[in-house]
């Protein structure tokens, strides 16, 4: 009867370990998906932003006939933007890293707690036997 208490005890503590490993999990992906949809109106921002910035410079060239001077500001502009996506990518891939090992650390964690508790509950019944 005791071993069948401790068994229970085991499964409800590992079931209720393996949820919160869940729930950790989910909130891992939820965070991930706010910082995805973060990340893509920042871009939407952003383009917008050079859009108007790239259209100002070049009505203000045609309006002074420098032709040379709204290719330039033209090259500018998409290099800023080609360098705020790539700033944007490597942000995305720096959340994603972190998110991962926020996860391993956690699944790591519980499995340790789990390890412990196992281990207690088999000591526990080892000293109910040699009883």
């Amino acid at each position: 009867e005791a071993k069948e208490e401790a068994d229970a005890s085991a499964a409800a503590r590992k079931k209720e370990i393996e949820e919160q490993a869940e729930a950790a999990r989910r909130a891992g992906e939820e965070e991930a998906e706010s910082a995805r949809a973060q990340n893509e109106e920042l871009n939407t921002q952003l383009r917008k932003t050079l859009k108007q910035e790239m259209d100002k410079a070049l009505a203000a060239a045609a309006a002074d006939h420098e032709v040379a001077r709204a290719e330039a500001i033209a090259t500018q502009s998409r290099e800023n933007e080609e360098a705020l996506e790539k700033a944007l990518e490597e942000a995305e891939e720096e959340h994603r890293k972190r998110r991962d090992h926020a996860l391993e650390h956690a699944r790591a964690r519980l499995g340790e707690e789990l390890r412990v508790e196992l281990e207690a509950e088999m000591d526990k019944m080892r000293a109910e036997r040699r009883e």
